[in-house]
């Protein structure tokens, strides 16, 4: 590890200057209020300098029972704020273990965004659409051939579209849950989306797709004075050949156009899962990849390795005995 690098967490008064300062939810007020009540985590920003020059600084949580720390937080990504890039690309290798080390931690974990040319090796990629102002007309000729012709052929199926707020999570949880079945990952807690949209309040949104007033596909999402960020897209299989996903897609960006937000990131997808990422690019989304970085001391990383295995198991176990439903 290179000791030159030093990090410290900013003074309450130090952090009001990167508050809503990118387009990462991770530096909203919301956010960090999110993790606090969920995650039971202390929540601030951390600087990391060398030689008094400052190189960076993101979001950091620690769970004090169990002594780990995150940045932002688990299964989460963030856009650091870097001043010095070079430097920092020297540093985020050793990142993780800077942070455990400097704050006495059992283990840490980082999740970065970072640019799109850069060659870090990640199996998980996130995707950002920066909004073109035009007509409608224009931006479906931006779109991939295939995905336009998608697009057009949903706005034919007469899907009916309205907003909801979390009231709207009776309907759409059950629609949450199947998707997660089909896909043979575990489900979040109800509560986890209702503590989300409380924390958010009027920002947490979801556009609702029906055809013949029958539920068909649902987007969820946060939205930011300069970014809105896909926390969910649901479907059901019956609605795929009208196109329901390509017209909710269609439909959030030119809801982002109409709020002037400069950018949607449509989540996270995993490099093997190839028809997602491809879907995504269809609209005109750039891949981002996401930085992964470990440090947990020896103990840590047998108990890691178990509990990675045992989940391994439990989704396998999962897909093979839940019966797939129409």
């Amino acid at each position: 590890m290179n000791t030159d690098f030093v990090c410290r967490r900013l003074n309450p008064e130090d952090t009001e200057e990167f508050l809503g300062s990118t387009t990462s939810l991770a530096y909203s007020k919301e956010m960090l209020t999110f993790w606090r009540k969920r995650y039971s985590l202390e929540y601030s920003f951390v600087e990391v300098v060398r030689g008094g020059t400052r190189i960076c600084v993101l979001p950091f949580g620690t769970n004090q029972r169990s002594k780990t720390g995150f940045a932002p937080f688990h299964k989460d990504y963030a856009s650091p704020v870097v001043f010095d890039q070079r430097t920092f690309d020297h540093l985020r290798p050793q990142l993780a273990e800077i942070l455990r080390k400097t704050f006495g931690l059992k283990g840490c974990e980082v999740r970065l965004m970072v640019r799109p040319e850069d060659p870090c090796k990640t199996d998980m990629f996130t995707y950002l659409l920066q909004i073109p102002q035009m007509a409608e007309e224009e931006l479906l000729m931006h779109y991939r051939k295939n995905t336009r012709n998608a697009v057009r052929k949903g706005m034919r199926a007469n899907f009916s579209f309205s907003y909801a707020g979390a009231e709207c999570f009776g309907e759409l949880y059950p629609l949450y849950l199947s998707n997660m079945e089909r896909h043979g990952t575990p489900p979040k807690e109800r509560s986890y989306f209702e503590d989300l949209f409380s924390a958010f309040g009027a920002q947490a949104k979801c556009l609702l797709a029906r055809k013949d007033g029958v539920l068909a596909g649902a987007n969820a999402y946060i939205l930011t004075a300069q970014t809105l960020k896909l926390m969910l897209n649901l479907s059901v299989p019956a609605y795929w050949n009208d196109q329901v996903n390509d017209v909710l897609y269609h439909d959030l960006i030119l809801d982002a156009q109409r709020l002037g937000v400069a950018e949607i990131d449509f989540g996270p997808t995993m490099k093997k899962d190839v028809s997602h990422a491809e879907f995504k690019i269809g609209f005109g989304a750039v891949a981002h990849p996401i930085f992964i970085g470990r440090n947990y001391s020896l103990y840590e990383r047998l108990k890691t390795w178990l509990a990675a295995n045992t989940q391994r198991v439990y989704r396998k176990l999962y897909k093979m005995f839940s019966k797939p439903k129409n």
